[in-house]
């Protein structure tokens, strides 16, 4: 779960009548905080949206997975995202106990593994 230079604070999301996800996001880079508007397919996809706007760095995201880390109904989930910025695939991972959440985690990683790198 890398959270830096970029950080999700928070956000609210509702989902809208032909089954996508519009959100306000709260983001964090290097320290200083924005809030965004998105909308996407899922949460993940509202997530990233936002956080395209912010960054203003456009990225595809091209691998989703994901798996339990325990066989109980307590488990944590844990979640690994690609993504290709200018040709070039960042990898993010992700562990929460909300699996939605693990995805989140797991972009915000991918993303600031980019942002290290340029």
């Amino acid at each position: 779960n890398l959270t830096a230079p970029v950080n999700l604070i928070g956000g609210s999301y509702n989902k809208l009548p032909d089954g996508n996800i519009e959100g306000v996001v709260r983001i964090s880079v290097n320290g200083e905080e924005f809030e965004a508007h998105s909308s996407g397919n899922g949460r993940l996809d509202c997530v990233s949206g936002a956080l395209k706007s912010v960054i203003k760095r456009e990225y595809t995201l091209e691998t989703y997975t994901q798996h339990a880390l325990e066989e109980k109904t307590s488990s944590r989930a844990a979640s690994y995202v690609s993504i290709v910025c200018d040709g070039v695939t960042y990898w993010g991972a992700g562990i929460d106990s909300d699996i939605g959440m693990s995805s989140i985690k797991a972009l915000i990683s991918a993303v600031n593994n980019m942002m290290s790198s340029s």
